[in-house]
């Protein structure tokens, strides 16, 4: 390899470690912690006001009651036309597991995984970064009472999806919860992040339902 071809692939491989230490202490720092936590929920907090001012609007109420009729109509007509079924349905074979249906989710349910959806990723804020869009992760399945408040907001690569390999070599916190082959699960999240019930709770304190957090993780 040639010499000053060498030296500055060195070169250049210890500026990168270097900005890469500065950018390790600078998302340790509590203080920009603190100011990143403070803008993410002064943002969250001026786009729940915007959805709600939206749902509100008697306009788009309209619209969307206009567009649930449509929906309905569109079923019954396919309902109309599909054949009946014919063979009748098989019998569950002994010793089969049973499968459970999944809780419905309540009105309320809804309008919290709105307001959740608007923040960005609670695993990457402990790090002082911030990622969206974001997917309503179940802490507790969906079968359980309470399942469709038990959630949280993560990205992505947090939630079911293995960051690229040069993502997690510059943020080795970037573990997915479900896990994917020998890579992330419920341990490895938490111990790379935070747990669970904590992200909940910052989730819940960012859309002003810190209270409803505390009776709900006190069950």
């Amino acid at each position: 390899m040639n010499t000053d071809y060498a030296a500055k692939l060195e070169k250049a491989r210890q500026q990168q470690e270097r900005a890469r230490e500065r950018q390790k202490a600078k998302q340790s720092n509590p203080e920009y912690q603190a100011k990143v936590k403070a803008k993410a929920q002064a943002r969250a907090s001026k786009a729940v006001e915007k959805q709600r001012q939206k749902l509100s609007d008697p306009v788009y109420i309209a619209k969307q009651r206009e567009k649930q009729r449509k929906a309905i109509e569109r079923r019954l007509e396919v309902a109309k036309t599909k054949k009946p079924e014919s063979k009748p349905p098989a019998a569950r074979k002994s010793g089969t597991k049973i499968a459970y249906r999944e809780r419905s989710t309540s009105t309320d349910e809804k309008r919290l995984w709105d307001e959740l959806g608007q923040l960005p990723c609670v695993a990457c804020l402990e790090h002082g970064k911030e990622r969206h869009p974001v997917a309503i992760h179940h802490m507790r399945g969906r079968t359980s009472e309470n399942c469709h408040k038990f959630v949280i907001p993560l990205c992505d690569w947090h939630h079911d999806t293995p960051a690229p390999k040069e993502v997690v070599a510059l943020h080795e916190w970037m573990i997915p919860r479900h896990a994917k082959g020998s890579l992330g699960g419920k341990p490895a999240f938490e111990a790379a992040n935070a747990k669970e019930t904590d992200l909940m709770l910052t989730a819940y304190t960012m859309i002003g339902r810190r209270e409803e957090a505390l009776k709900l993780l006190a069950l």
